[in-house]
């Protein structure tokens, strides 16, 4: 990180807003682990390193559930490190192969071939909350989740309607502490606790910021029109290659 960065990131975390934001996250925290037993998803994102600390910090050693993608962006070791030293990590082995992801997209086309409509049915229709499912049979009633407003429409409704605690119908209780946190909040916590975090976000080339990355599987192609596959290509050309090979058309827009 830049220093420029880091000193924009430290002064933010000076802020009255920010300590609000960090304080109402504890108290969540707080109150969600007193409904019964919780556990934290992580995907060793930016998001996830935040949550895992600042649980950390309230409830001291966590139990942590990663959710595994056969396609996920390389890297990731020493956040997956970071968050062993705070608990016991499950890790939920990848609900398909990449071979089978690859026939299914093929069936149906990449996410940024599709339409709005179209994309969000296929979603829904694929769409398995293995976490929630994995929570109950394993005797955990209540999911600590990194989801945040900022990044949808339909995120922001919901935290307005429920909260960033609610129960579900299953029995659940999700807990989101982070709800309300922007993407500089996120930074800024992790500068001043000094939390690992996925070289991904520092591959700030192409207009990409560490903002505005996300550490996603490199077969998610609904950033395509925003330049994602050019930013693939340079950042992690061997995965950029095998897309290429499985997907002739995708290299028209790279």
């Amino acid at each position: 990180m830049r220093d420029t960065e880091r000193r924009g990131y430290l002064a933010h975390s000076r802020t009255a807003a920010y300590s609000k934001k960090i304080d109402d996250a504890k108290r969540s925290i707080d109150k969600a682990y007193k409904v019964g037993p919780a556990i934290v998803s992580t995907s060793f994102g930016k998001d996830s390193g935040a949550l895992v600390h600042i649980c950390h910090s309230v409830i001291g050693e966590l139990k942590m559930f990663h959710m595994a993608c056969a396609h996920e962006l390389p890297g990731g070791d020493g956040v997956r490190k970071f968050c062993e030293g705070l608990g016991e990590i499950t890790e939920l082995p990848p609900l398909n192969t990449i071979k089978e992801s690859i026939e299914w997209l093929k069936s149906v086309g990449l996410p940024h071939e599709r339409g709005k409509a179209e994309h969000q049915r296929i979603i829904q229709t694929r769409k398995k909350d293995r976490g929630r499912d994995w929570c109950l049979e394993n005797g955990y009633s209540v999911q600590v989740l990194g989801m945040r407003a900022e990044e949808s429409r339909g995120r922001r409704w919901c935290f307005r309607v429920r909260g960033d605690t609610y129960e579900l119908s299953t029995g659940i209780t999700v807990c989101n502490p982070l709800a309300w946190w922007s993407v500089k909040d996120v930074w800024a916590y992790h500068v001043v606790n000094d939390i690992p975090w996925h070289p991904l976000y520092d591959m700030q080339v192409l207009g990409f910021t560490r903002e505005m990355l996300r550490n996603g599987g490199w077969l998610y192609t609904d950033g395509a029109g925003n330049g994602w596959v050019a930013w693939l290509r340079r950042c992690y050309p061997e995965q950029y290659e095998r897309l290429t090979l499985e997907f002739p058309g995708i290299s028209s827009v790279s």
